[in-house]
């Protein structure tokens, strides 16, 4: 008699994300791509976070677009706990601040509160065959010696979206429950 009772379907969750990167990076470029967005030219510039909520592969993301300037950058953590993986952003143009980001990412997976979350890492802005390569991100970061989560990097460009696809595919497939 019970066999007719079905047990109740857990609501499968949004992939909640954190995407982070120093200013500049295309960090909400890549957001607005994936959520459909229709912009010319670069957004402003992000103050605080925004919100982006869009579908992809069938699957809810909401992902927190983190200021990248100096004075946002301690406001990061608040959002670590609320999130399944972590998107950071590489301008791979930028060879100036590459030190600073590699800085930044070090700070990231020394949190605790991140650790066994998966990390992508996007080479952005990689139009042309100039610009830092994965295979320099791999050692510069020293992410061959990380070992308590994964991790994906790969070259982006928004001109050929293509990798950043591949990317959220990645990290749809490390996070989805």
């Amino acid at each position: 008699m019970l066999s007719c009772f079905k047990p109740k379907k857990e609501k499968k969750k949004d992939i909640s994300l954190v995407c982070l990167g120093l200013n500049g990076v295309g960090k909400t470029s890549i957001l607005r791509l994936l959520g459909g967005d229709q912009f010319e030219g670069d957004p402003p510039p992000t103050f605080g976070f925004n919100n982006q909520a869009f579908s992809f592969r069938g699957k809810a993301f909401t992902v927190i677009d983190c200021g990248g300037a100096v004075k946002y950058r301690a406001l990061w953590e608040f959002y670590f706990d609320k999130v399944d993986g972590v998107v950071f952003v590489v301008d791979s143009q930028d060879q100036a601040r590459i030190e600073e980001s590699g800085s930044e990412l070090v700070k990231l997976l020394s949190n605790p509160e991140l650790k066994h979350k998966p990390f992508l890492i996007l080479n952005h802005k990689k139009e042309e065959s100039d610009g830092v390569t994965e295979e320099f991100l791999y050692k510069f970061f020293g992410l061959s010696d990380i070992i308590d989560r994964e991790f994906h990097v790969l070259s982006t460009s928004i001109k050929d979206p293509t990798k950043i696809y591949s990317g959220f595919a990645w990290i749809l497939n490390k996070t989805h429950i």
